[in-house]
């Protein structure tokens, strides 16, 4: 059903086969009865590029789906550099009122977690030097802005993490000052040496991640005479974790933000946090791991549900040594073998990188991502700028991103396919968000702070929102997948083989259902079997297996790729009826219409499925079937039940722990070769729920009765709460009307006497049928 009526899709079933399938698919384009005989090599057809994400009924495991409470297993991150977001005041700079003001786009894309790249008062445009760990970079607003965007980003449901460094600082930091003239008790703050250069590079000292030499990363200071280090450059000096005074104040910077509501960290450059000597010393050393488990220990000690997120800019052999000690770190392997993919035409490095994955760590410890604000790719470019911006490419990358274990992250613009600026290194990776096709990108009413990058169609926001085969709407879908599929999100992961090493394949497995990923890394079309047996898992005897493929999307030649279009989060598994279905008609052989069903139509109902069993066929009849729905609304709801209110009545001495007894009479007439009637008596309480009380019966012409008792102690009413009255029925040729009572005493409060029989003093209420609601309010 929608706000148009109900719209119906005709489906052939298996013979005898009762089922019911997902009620978010809205349609079944393909399905496939799964087997001994295909099982062991299930034929797959693929377009260039496409990738099909294949729903299969009743095929997981107990114990698949894991049940860690965390929330972030659950979340899908959206990476906001907030200077280049959305300036809400003109001044040409994104801000954290702009943020909330594109909240309901970032909600409505589907991400419920954001990480805002940093936020502290810093004198560089990026912030990853501040001078102020305590406020606001005032570009951006102050500590009310910030909590306002928090308390509205909670409001919609979205997490919050901050990026934290706790590595370094601005050299312009008045710690750092105090630590030059050795004020404050800061003397030893930051790392400092007597040592000479040239003996600093005999010793082999060099960049932290392996090149150059101990200028690079030792710093002269003429007004102590001394060198400090530097693992980035001399603007930003390292602090010197190992002093406790120091430690302390960033376990205290930490528990402030904390103690504001902020969900979590992101922890820049943690490898680097404390140095034991020149290199290979001056990375992932022991201090440094220590520190973090501790400092992560603590977080935790004031919020269970913190969460921890680390850069481990290194291979995923390297970023295992990081588990235990914070949730989860970045998954580069990733996010490069992804890359090689897609450019070589060959998965072979993302077979690698699973491969190779130690197999005491689990995949929820790497958080996958496929592009950030860094020159990942050491060539001064975005994702997109990977592949010319090819959307085919960036959509097969992004399926692959979004139904992959771990909980990933997204870049902002990577959802438009925004590739890079005319700057050139970093800056040309963190330029203004393109919302539309306008000379200022709808980023700004002023200057932009820095130059924009290709903003023409179809690189923009308001362009791809109207394009429904846009990269933006695959994103959409695509996290709609993830959030209805508890597989996707925390089933198991096993890599498939298939019959061509151009495609890839593997499964996320669930408990009583899993989802099936192929996808065609070839400029060719493919035609493919897949070995499903290697996924361990056995088809049941008991129920019957069927392969969904969930939606296409043709419109693209060559380059389709396989969605879900309508997500709810209410599933239905796909199964085997084992036992009776309450809502069903047995109608004998012949010329019958007589078969009416209540339905439970809500606003979660995308689709209504209805199995047909036909094999009691005999003689000559045939088995065309006939549907026809008869509803007023698409979904009954207190929001939606403001209009054709005709009357309403207090009522006063209600005990709301007792039930509440009610009366309903309709008078219908109908021509006597009129179908069998069936009206059907809706309450909908003050909470917005509903539920349907009774029905009145096989009315023909002629009029009906019933008593109603509606159970007050289940349904959590107090004193104002409303229930409404509504009445519909299914017919041919019928006019009726429906009257609706109470019982009163003789003073005018509502009575518990003549629960049964005719109602004391009864007060009629008149319905049109189909049209009308009658309310009561509870004193």
């Amino acid at each position: 059903p929608n706000e148009n009526g109900f719209q119906t899709n005709n489906e052939v079933l298996p013979s005898g086969e009762v089922f019911v399938v997902p009620n978010l698919i809205v349609g079944l384009q393909e399905y496939y009865d799964l087997n001994s005989q295909n099982y062991q090599q299930f034929p797959i057809e693929l377009q260039p590029y496409e990738v099909k994400i294949i729903y299969i009924s009743n095929l997981g495991k107990s114990g698949a789906v894991d049940t860690d409470p965390s929330w972030y297993l659950d979340a899908v991150f959206y990476q906001i550099f907030v200077r280049s977001f959305y300036d809400s005041n003109g001044d040409g700079k994104g801000d954290l009122n702009g943020i909330i003001q594109k909240l309901d786009y970032i909600t409505n894309i589907g991400f419920n977690a954001v990480w805002l790249l940093p936020i502290f008062e810093s004198p560089s445009y990026h912030g990853y030097d501040a001078t102020d760990y305590y406020s606001i970079e005032s570009d951006y607003g102050n500590l009310t802005s910030f909590q306002n965007f928090l308390s509205s980003a909670h409001n919609k449901g979205v997490r919050v993490i901050l990026d934290m460094v706790l590595n370094h600082t601005s050299s312009s930091h008045p710690w750092f000052q105090d630590s030059v003239y050795n004020r404050n008790g800061k003397g030893d703050w930051y790392v400092w040496t007597n040592v000479s250069i040239d003996v600093l590079r005999a010793s082999g000292w060099q960049y932290a991640w392996g090149r150059g030499d101990a200028n690079n990363v030792w710093h002269w200071n003429s007004t102590k005479n001394m060198y400090y280090y530097g693992a980035f450059w001399s603007g930003m000096p390292d602090l010197n974790l190992l002093n406790p005074a120091v430690s302390n104040e960033m376990f205290k910077i930490g528990s402030n933000w904390l103690a504001k509501g902020v969900d979590g960290y992101r922890l820049d450059a943690v490898r680097y946090l404390v140095e034991t000597g020149p290199y290979p010393n001056q990375a992932d050393t022991l201090p440094t791991k220590v520190f973090l488990q501790a400092y992560n220990q603590y977080l935790k000690s004031l919020n269970p549900n913190f969460y921890t997120v680390g850069e481990v800019w290194a291979d995923n052999d390297i970023v295992s040594g990081y588990y235990g000690k914070l949730d989860s770190c970045f998954n580069f392997d990733f996010a490069y073998s992804v890359r090689s993919a897609i450019i070589s035409e060959n998965p072979s490095s993302i077979v690698n990188m699973i491969n190779t994955k130690p197999s005491s760590i689990p995949w929820k410890f790497f958080a996958p991502f496929i592009d950030n604000h860094d020159d990942v790719f050491f060539n001064g470019g975005r994702f997109a700028d990977q592949f010319n911006g090819s959307f085919e490419k960036q959509k097969l990358a992004s399926a692959i991103l979004l139904t992959f274990p771990g909980t990933p992250f997204v870049y902002y613009g990577s959802e438009i396919g925004m590739m890079k600026g005319p700057q050139g290194g970093d800056e040309g990776k963190r330029t203004p968000m393109q919302w539309d096709s306008s000379s200022k990108a709808g980023f700004t009413t002023g200057n932009p702070w820095t130059s924009l990058a290709n903003n023409q169609n179809p690189y923009n926001v308001a362009y791809q929102l109207s394009d429904p085969n846009s990269l933006l709407n695959y994103y959409k879908k695509l996290i709609n997948i993830r959030k209805v599929f508890t597989s996707v999100r925390r089933g198991d992961f096993k890599l498939l083989p298939t019959t061509d090493s151009q495609v890839l394949s593997y499964i996320r497995i669930g408990t009583n259902e899993s989802i099936l990923v192929v996808a065609n890394f070839s400029s060719s079309a493919k035609n493919v079997t897949v070995n499903l047996s290697s996924s361990g898992l056995v088809i049941s005897e008991n129920y019957k297996t069927y392969l969904f493929n969930l939606g296409s999307q043709t419109t693209i030649p060559g380059n389709s790729f396989i969605i879900i279009d309508g997500v709810k989060e209410n599933l239905w598994n796909s199964c085997k009826v084992a036992g009776p279905i309450t809502n069903t008609l047995t109608e004998t052989k012949g010329w019958d219409f007589g078969g009416f069903l209540g339905l439970y139509i809500t606003n979660d109902t995308t689709n209504l499925y209805v199995a047909f069993d036909t094999l009691n066929l005999a003689g000559q009849y045939g088995n065309t079937i006939y549907l026809v729905f008869d509803l007023p609304s698409y979904s009954y709801n207190l929001n939606n039940l403001t209009n054709n209110i005709i009357g309403s009545q207090n009522v006063r001495n209600v005990v709301f722990t007792n039930n509440f007894y009610f009366d309903f009479f309709v008078k219908m007439t109908a021509p006597s070769n009129s179908f069998v009637q069936n009206t059907n008596v809706w309450i909908v309480w003050g909470d917005g729920s509903y539920v349907s009380l009774d029905t009145v019966g096989n009315v023909g012409v002629g009029d009906r009765f019933v008593e109603i008792s509606i159970p007050l102690s289940n349904l959590n009413l107090t004193s104002g709460s409303q229930i409404r009255v509504l009445v519909f029925f299914s017919g041919d040729n019928t006019s009726a009307t429906a009257y609706c009572a109470i019982p009163f005493d003789n003073n005018n409060n509502y009575s518990t006497g003549g629960t049964t029989g005719p109602l004391p003093n009864p007060s009629w209420n008149s319905l049109t049928i189909l049209d009308d609601y009658f309310v009561y309010t509870l004193r």
